[in-house]
Order: C-alpha cells, then sequence, then structure tokens
C-alpha cells in the first residue's frame, strides 16, 4: 500500500471531469461549525472548525476531498479521500475512505502508507437507505493503518454502526434527523474511546434554511450529540456555504 491510492482518487476527479462533462455533477462546500464532533467524539478540541468539501458524482459514483481545519488549534487538521458507489434505485452504498490528520512539521510525509507508520487511516463501510422509511443504517470497519492495535501489534479492525432516522416538518420549514451510533469492538480503550461494545453517539439535529435569493440559500443547523461511553455531551451550530 502507497501512495497510489491518493493519487488514484484524485486522478478520478480530475479525468473524469474532462471525460464526461455533460453527465457529472460537481460541487464546492465549505461548513463552519463552533466545534468539530464526529461519531461522539470532540475532534480539535473546543476550537470552531472551518469544513471545505469538492465532490464529484457520475452516475451513481462518487469521488469527494474533505478537510477539517481547527481556527484556534492549529495541530489539528484533517483530509479525508472517498470513494462510493450507489446503486439498486439508492439503496446501497459502497465506500471506501481515506482518513489522515497531517502536520506541516518538515519530517511529515503525507504519502508514507508504511502499515506500520502510516498516519492513514483506511475504512470500507456499507450504507443502506431502508426503502418506504426515512431510515438508514450504516456499517464502518478499518481495515488498514493507524487502527488502535492488539497486543501483537495487529489492527483490530475497529467498528462503528450507525442508525439514522431524517425527517421534514414542513409547517416549521425545519428538516431534523436522530442519529445512534455503536462502537462494535470488544478490545479496552477503543479507537471510539469505548471499552468493548458501546453506544458512543446519540444526537438530534435541525436544520433550517435562509433564503436571500433564488441562487443563494443559506442552511442553518444545529445539533445536540452526547456520547454515553466517556459521559459527554456537546451543542453544536454550523452552516454551509454551497457553490
Amino acid at each position: 500500500m502507497d501512495k497510489r491510492l491518493t493519487l488514484f482518487i484524485l486522478f478520478i476527479m480530475v479525468v473524469s471531469i474532462n471525460t464526461i462533462k455533460s453527465q457529472y455533477n460537481f460541487n464546492i462546500s465549505t461548513d463552519f461549525q463552533s466545534r468539530y464532533v464526529w461519531r461522539g467524539q470532540a475532534l480539535g478540541g473546543t476550537s470552531p472548525s472551518i469544513q471545505p468539501c469538492m465532490n464529484f458524482n457520475y452516475k451513481g459514483f462518487n469521488a469527494n476531498v474533505w478537510g477539517a481545519f481547527s481556527i484556534s488549534n492549529p495541530d489539528y487538521q484533517e483530509i479525508d479521500l472517498a470513494l462510493s458507489y450507489t446503486f439498486i434505485n439508492d439503496i446501497f452504498t459502497l465506500i471506501i475512505t481515506d482518513y489522515d490528520n497531517p502536520t506541516y512539521k518538515k519530517s511529515f510525509n503525507y504519502f508514507n502508507y508504511n502499515k506500520d507508520k502510516t498516519t492513514h487511516i483506511l475504512e470500507g463501510g456499507l450504507l443502506i437507505n431502508i426503502p418506504t422509511t426515512n431510515l438508514s443504517l450504516g456499517v464502518y470497519t478499518n481495515f488498514f493503518g493507524n487502527d488502535k492495535k492488539d497486543s501483537c501489534g495487529n489492527i483490530v479492525y475497529s467498528t462503528y454502526g450507525e442508525l439514522k432516522y431524517n425527517f421534514n416538518i414542513e409547517k416549521i420549514k425545519t428538516k431534523f434527523d436522530a442519529n445512534l451510533g455503536i462502537a462494535f469492538n470488544d478490545k479496552k480503550n477503543g479507537f471510539y474511546g469505548n471499552d468493548g461494545v458501546e453506544c458512543v453517539n446519540i444526537s438530534f439535529g435541525a436544520t433550517k434554511n435562509i433564503t436571500f435569493s433564488n441562487s443563494f440559500i443559506l442552511p442553518i443547523y444545529s445539533r445536540i450529540i452526547s456520547n454515553p461511553a466517556n459521559n459527554k455531551i456537546y451543542l453544536i451550530v454550523g452552516s454551509q456555504i454551497n457553490l
């Protein structure tokens, strides 16, 4: 495993845009959040977070580059690359994600994919949108890189499952979502701060749109997030600009 995976994802995004211009969708967005909380974990400390994204889609294939940059905590940065494919009437999505937290120290090598030294984590996922409901179920497993290790130095294939329910209340023009996330590994001091199989994420969010014009709509969202495994709770607010 080396830098070829990263370069391949970037190559897909660039070349595909030039060869299938009439059939693709490409957009750029940026989220601004009061803090970055992911799967029940507060990443980047208490700092506000800027989260830019580039997304390319073609006939169910999706290539995505996403980042998180802490404003007052420059030691925490994140860049994620993802490829996915959605099929069978948009019910199933297969996902592979390359997570990394780059630093800008001279000694840091982003393209180091040595399995024992890399800072990257490769994760495989399956997302299922349950037909005729507003429910979705996702299961995600780390399969390479900087995952938690067992006593023999092997990764433990940390796994996270999430059930999500979305609904709208048209009368108040608000979208809501509720999430339940479980870390499944039976080891203590797990990747998600869990000691064995534990609930690490219970969240409830709401989104409202501010309409400035037909071409500019600004979504504002807030979310309360609890991590029962480490007795933490967070309240965040954010907005997104789409281009």
